[in-house]
């Protein structure tokens, strides 16, 4: 095994046999806030088994072959290590394969130059989240559930049959099977948030909202129908889902609006499950939920974030609660950093900032129309990046609110 530096945020092992390739990384990470060696794959799964491991790069020339069984080993014994592809400029269809079956989370295309900035940044970033999701008093909220929830089956239907391109009548007959699930997608469809197309079509549904937005409601609703909730709990759960519905639809309205062009296809539904933890307190933690509701209600200036901060939840906040549920059930980065970093976006430790400067955004705008004040009444000053809309503003916040309005 060969290794070099310091070890702030974690250890990465480099599986490889590419001497150029290891003696070039071993030269751009001596500086790096992770500690770095490289080995074979009998000494990864050595250093994994005596927990001495918390990133793998995998050398797309060395797994591309016969090795896959040893990527699913890594996942399936070793889930709490982040598992990671570098490989050349094309993606060949092994690394689909590898990301669409969650035996590796991120791909990046091998460093050319001796610097390597670019996989040393983005692995430095990937450590630093997963060091947040460590925290004790995280882990100790999370070891209080019984059994954590899983990713529902019908969830995984969906996903499983999405991955073979199923046609879009064959995604409809999956979410058919749950007439709350169904129910809610048909709902979003036709509220006042996508333009009141008025359809009970479940395939015109997922054609309109697309699979990837469809998906992720679907694992939202699932995810309340895991435990029931009684008559009120349900009320906050569709309010948990109209605010999330609202705040993915102006994302990618102020993206456009910022940046002259939409927002990759891969992050159109970051917005539905940035909230998804509030149904998991909601749930499991309904005395805490209550008291951070009846807060927001006594001082509707602070966000469910901010209350959860007052009272000494900071390093387990439903942003935490989020973060750490959709790395567990291997959702995309970009869906667990919105999850994470949406009330305090942080540029330093994000790899999506322009994706996370429309999510907080947005949520701002939302969160501001929610509490029932006058749009006339607010600034662009009052909201982060709000002049980044200052022509826009006024009739943005005001359509927004009387889409709320017609919601309710």
């Amino acid at each position: 095994m060969q290794s070099e530096t310091k070890n702030d945020f974690g250890a990465v092992i480099l599986v490889a046999e590419d001497q150029d390739l290891i003696k070039m990384l071993q030269n751009a990470f001596r500086d790096a806030t992770f500690s770095f060696s490289a080995t074979n794959i009998p000494g990864a799964i050595s250093l994994l088994e005596q927990d001495k491991a918390d990133l793998i790069l995998y050398d797309y020339q060395l797994v591309k072959t016969d090795h896959w069984d040893f990527m699913d080993k890594v996942k399936r014994q070793f889930p709490e290590v982040i598992r990671v592809i570098c490989g050349g400029f094309a993606e060949p269809p092994g690394v689909v394969k590898a990301l669409t079956e969650g035996l590796a989370v991120s791909y990046f295309v091998k460093p050319k130059d001796a610097n390597a900035r670019e996989l040393k940044t983005g692995l430095s970033r990937m450590l630093k989240i997963r060091k947040t999701l460590k925290s004790k008093k995280l882990l100790s909220l999370m070891n209080s559930i019984e059994k954590l929830p899983h990713r529902p089956l019908l969830y995984q239907d969906f996903m499983r049959a999405s991955e073979m391109n199923a046609t879009y009548q064959q995604l409809a007959d999956i979410i058919s099977k749950d007439v709350s699930v169904a129910t809610a997608v048909l709902h979003v469809m036709n509220s006042a948030f996508y333009g009141s197309q008025g359809t009970a079509s479940l395939e015109h549904a997922i054609m309109y909202l697309g699979v990837n937005s469809v998906r992720d409601i679907v694992l939202a609703v699932s995810l309340a129908n895991l435990h029931p909730l009684s008559e009120r709990q349900m009320q906050h759960f569709q309010n948990i889902l109209r605010h999330s519905s609202l705040v993915n639809k102006y994302i990618q309205i102020i993206y456009k609006k910022i940046h002259d062009h939409p927002i990759d296809n891969n992050c159109k539904s970051v917005g539905i499950t940035h909230d998804i933890s509030k149904i998991i307190l909601l749930q499991y933690f309904p005395e805490a939920f209550d008291a951070i509701i009846l807060l927001c209600k006594e001082n509707p200036e602070l966000s469910f974030y901010d209350h959860e901060v007052s009272i000494g939840q900071a390093e387990s906040t439903h942003v935490e609660i989020g973060a750490y549920l959709l790395d567990l059930w291997n959702l995309p980065e970009v869906s667990i950093e919105v999850a994470l970093f949406h009330h305090a976006p942080d540029k330093e430790k994000t790899l999506y900032p322009d994706v996370m400067q429309a999510v907080h955004l947005a949520n701002q705008l939302v969160n501001y129309s929610e509490t029932g004040k006058s749009p006339e009444a607010a600034k662009p000053q009052m909201f982060e990046y709000g002049t980044l809309l200052q022509e826009d503003f006024p009739a943005l916040l005001t359509k927004i609110t009387k889409e709320i309005q017609r919601e309710k």
